[in-house]
């Protein structure tokens, strides 16, 4: 049995629930694209599958390391697209009536797993430590076994006889003649060298792609049937001896290799446009240690790059005993957006990948949990407060230890004082619980509690209005400048009676000030 190259204990898992956290920090959308730049593998749940362990993560990087050496990365790309030719010929055979078709689609399908199974068992590693050793030797084990090796030649011999058949079907009038060739030219070739464009625009053999053969393609069968009995009945036998050939092994083998070819060709696709990526390492202080530079939104940088805006990246940093960044700051000055970025590095290094940023250190997290404000449900018939607390309490209960929270916006239809000491004891049992985070609020006094420090996001001194996406650590200042909010969308009371009297309705205003 082949070792799962995502799970260090266990043996591959095919089905996962989409965390709770992945629409908060908008990875529902980073996916969705990843799965694009991959389309013909339904890679989702993979990204449901965090490790859950030390041993696992360190194991996946090993694996994710290994596969961006280019030598690797060619045979294990090349590794997965024969298993997907072989499973294709495989379904192709399940859905032809016309046994010896089937049987010609079986062999096919058995000469490209062959190639799969033995590309992979040659690949060489740096070192035997490396997480692909063990699979890659065990593979090697199943190529050089003997029923393996007896299974191989008879497919190699017969995918040769039947590649090696070339037949020329004249027609003329109502009626057909099958004559032996000794090349695979054929009249499609031709029309292609003469008409190269018209073939360019979707112009090709209508006997190719075909899953049941033609009228025309069976009756040349029969002619052809008499002078090949004998490769027609090895067929046969092929096919009854070896119908279930396809290993579940190199199976889930090539389905959890997508996890990590897919996020190499996101990578590089994010790196092509001028955003970077690292390999982060695990705090050597396990306590409080978390440190980054150049951390930005991913989902966010997909939007705004095709728009050609800049993306704003911004230092992630906890300083001794600091368990929660508590971060205030103005209306609409990416405060959200901060969070949801840090957000994403954590997954990101929970998964065993590279992550968003320049640099990164930061340590092992069990989990990760968000609680992001949503617009009151008119289902429900609850109030805000009170779905915004049906979704916390369940957070609190597990008292789960080494999280990381991300909390966004809490209370904010509370009074002041209520949601400072609801935020307060919050943050206390968290911290309490062992868990690092952050807290988006425009509450500034819970800056001040213990193991927590604070973070602004900072406005252009010059001019108020701008925003600079940019989260610095300094004192919570309370202010929210929802002036500039108010006078963005031009409802000043100045910007209102002016707007009013365009309307004809400036003396009713004007009336009632």
């Amino acid at each position: 049995m082949l070792k799962s190259i995502i799970w260090a204990d266990k043996p591959p898992i095919r089905e996962a629930l989409m965390p709770n956290f992945f629409n908060d920090l908008n990875l529902d959308q980073v996916v969705y694209k990843i799965n694009s730049l991959r389309k013909h593998y339904d890679i989702k749940k993979l990204y449901y599958m965090m490790a859950d362990s030390r041993e696992t993560l360190a194991y996946r990087r090993s694996v994710y390391s290994e596969l961006k050496r280019p030598e690797a990365y060619k045979v294990l790309c090349d590794f997965s697209d024969k298993m997907k030719q072989a499973r294709d010929f495989l379904a192709y055979s399940e859905e032809v009536d016309f046994k010896p078709q089937k049987n010609v689609l079986l062999v096919s399908a058995a000469y490209f797993y062959c190639d799969a199974v033995e590309l992979f068992a040659g690949l060489k590693s740096d070192a035997e430590n490396s997480g692909f050793y063990e699979t890659v030797r065990l593979a090697g084990e199943y190529a050089a076994s003997a029923d393996y090796r007896k299974f191989s030649e008879k497919t190699r011999k017969l995918y040769g006889e039947i590649s090696g058949l070339f037949y020329r079907i004249s027609l003329k009038r109502d009626r057909f003649s099958v004559k032996e060739e000794k090349s695979g030219k054929n009249y499609f070739d031709k029309i292609q060298r003469a008409f190269p464009h018209a073939c360019d625009t979707g112009f090709e053999s209508p006997f190719l792609h075909r899953k049941t053969l033609s009228h025309l393609e069976t009756e040349a069968y029969t002619v052809l049937a008499d002078k090949h009995q004998s490769l027609i009945k090895d067929c046969e036998e092929f096919a009854l001896a070896y119908k279930d050939f396809l290993s579940e092994d190199f199976a889930n083998l090539e389905y959890e290799l997508q996890l990590y070819i897919s996020f190499n060709i996101f990578e590089n696709y994010m790196e092509e446009n001028g955003f970077c990526f690292c390999t982060p390492r695990e705090a050597e202080n396990e306590s409080s240690m978390f440190r980054a530079e150049g951390v930005y939104d991913v989902a966010l940088a997909l939007t705004l790059f095709n728009k050609e805006r800049p993306v704003v990246d911004n230092e992630v940093r906890y300083n001794g005993n600091e368990c929660f960044m508590v971060v205030t700051g103005p209306n609409q000055g990416g405060k959200t957006t901060y969070a949801r970025s840090v957000g994403q590095l954590v997954y990101f290094a929970m998964m065993g990948l590279d992550v968003a940023a320049k640099m990164a250190e930061l340590p092992y997290f069990d989990g990760i949990m968000t609680h992001f404000s949503v617009e009151e449900s008119t289902e429900t018939g609850q109030g805000k407060l009170k779905e915004e607390l049906t979704r916390l309490a369940p957070m609190m209960k597990n008292n789960d230890k080494n999280y990381f929270i991300i909390l966004n916006e809490l209370f904010t239809t509370a009074a002041t004082y209520d949601a400072a000491v609801m935020g307060r004891r919050v943050m206390d049992h968290f911290i309490g619980n062992g868990c690092m985070g952050i807290y988006v609020t425009h509450i500034k006094e819970l800056a001040n509690v213990p193991k927590a420090v604070s973070l602004v996001a900072v406005c252009d001194e010059a001019d108020y209005h701008k925003r600079l996406y940019k989260m610095v650590r300094k004192p919570a200042d309370g202010f929210g400048y929802a002036e500039a909010i108010v006078e963005k969308y031009e409802l000043t009371y100045e910007q209102l009676i002016r707007r009013l009297r365009d309307a004809g309705l400036a003396e009713e205003a004007e009336g009632e000030k």
